[in-house]
């Protein structure tokens, strides 16, 4: 027994003073620390990039969003834009229809387009002031003239009526219906003499001849047919 306890004390103090056995202690624990330092980087690593991510998705989450709206408003702008130019367009075409009802009425009741107006000639003789009556009670007048174009439309009717230009109310000063004073002249040469100091109303006349010039001043009682306008499209 003596043996035996003698030969492990000396196992025991051969290891406690084993040089070797302390070195693979020390390694050991020095590995483990720079293993849990390793680690500890790695982690923070990980945290600094999990984190860097994040920054980057919340930048692009907002600029989808900046974009988002961006669409959005322009979307809105246009929806809008198309709803203005689709109403205009119903209106258009409402005041189109409007338009081609107004014009067939007006070509069922014999009336002529020309220009922006449309032209009645009567078929029954009356005085001038009658024939201004007439007019006015169809939503016209007796025609003024007020132009080249006009003249030789009106030219291309054969026969005798009155036009709305008098000097009923001033002798020498004609004026049309609408009050307006005469400043492109059709008279026939010679006219307006006022023969016998009572042709105050103005006829257009193509019996004797066919020219530009066609206007004549006759007494306002004569009997005669007139020529009625208005306004095509009011």
């Amino acid at each position: 027994m003596e043996n035996i306890y003698a030969n492990i004390s000396a196992e025991t103090v051969k290891v406690l003073h084993d040089p070797n056995i302390e070195t693979q202690d020390v390694t050991s624990s020095g590995m483990a620390r720079r293993e849990q330092f390793a680690k500890s980087n790695h982690l923070k690593a990980a945290v600094v990039c999990l984190g860097l991510l994040c920054v980057l998705l919340l930048t692009g989450i907002i600029g989808l969003c900046a974009h988002y709206n961006r669409v959005a408003s322009d979307f809105e702008e246009e929806q809008t834009k198309l709803l203005t130019e689709t109403d205009q367009l119903k209106g258009e075409i409402v005041n189109l229809q409007n338009k081609l009802l107004f014009m067939e009425h007006h070509f069922k009741m014999g009336w002529r387009h020309f220009g922006s107006s449309f032209y009645l000639f009567s078929t029954v003789e009356k005085t001038w002031e009658q024939s201004k009556q007439d007019c006015v009670g169809s939503g016209a007048d007796l025609v003024i003239i007020d132009s080249r174009e006009e003249q030789n439309f009106i030219n291309g009717f054969n026969g005798m009526f009155w036009i709305g230009l008098s000097d009923r109310e001033t002798e020498g000063s004609w004026k049309w219906v609408d009050g307006t004073p005469l400043t492109i002249l059709y008279w026939k040469s010679g006219e307006p003499n006022s023969y016998g100091g009572e042709e105050d109303c103005a006829e257009r006349s193509l019996i004797y001849s066919k020219t530009e010039q066609s206007w004549n001043d006759v007494p306002c009682g004569q009997l005669k047919l007139g020529i009625c306008e208005k306004v095509a499209y009011p």
